[in-house]
């Protein structure tokens, strides 16, 4: 079948229209970029840090990079040498320093809600909570007794 020379055809007209709209086209190219120096960087950096940093911004000196929390962003301030090294010579590109953004707040945490049941006391414990009562001398600890069965009483 020709299905697949069918799709590929497709899909050289999506990338030529893309490739022949100038605004889409300078999109591509940064998109690229990211792409390429996020790869090389990745290939520096230790196995836990290599999913937990994203270019932000590449200027014509500088790359802002973030990651998820201080620690990484320690760790990544500590290698930076070694990535601006790193990128002039793949890229021939005149990277002076890095800058490091902690982007914790941006990312969607998964929390826990813990649904809290009323534990009940039976009636026939409340009996006895309220035989208690009336056998206590007044105090704190009558007072106490009084506000459970008030908190428990159905």
């Amino acid at each position: 079948m020709n299905v697949s020379k069918q799709t590929k055809s497709y899909n050289l007209k999506a990338i030529d229209w893309l490739v022949s709209n100038n605004k889409i086209n300078e999109t591509l190219d940064v998109a690229y970029t990211y792409i390429k120096i996020k790869h090389l960087i990745s290939k520096i950096l230790p196995d836990y840090l290599k999913k937990s940093f994203y270019i932000i911004k590449t200027e014509q000196n500088s790359i802002t990079i973030a990651v998820d929390n201080a620690i990484y962003a320690t760790r990544m301030r500590q290698l930076s040498y070694s990535i601006v090294n790193e990128l002039k010579i793949t890229y021939s590109k005149n990277i002076k320093n890095i800058k490091i953004k902690i982007i914790n707040e941006y990312l969607t945490l998964k929390t826990k809600t813990i649904i809290k049941k009323k534990n009940n006391i039976s009636i026939k414990g409340i009996n006895s909570f309220e035989q208690l009562q009336e056998n206590s001398k007044p105090g704190p600890l009558k007072d106490a007794i009084k506000r459970l069965i008030a908190h428990h009483k159905l």
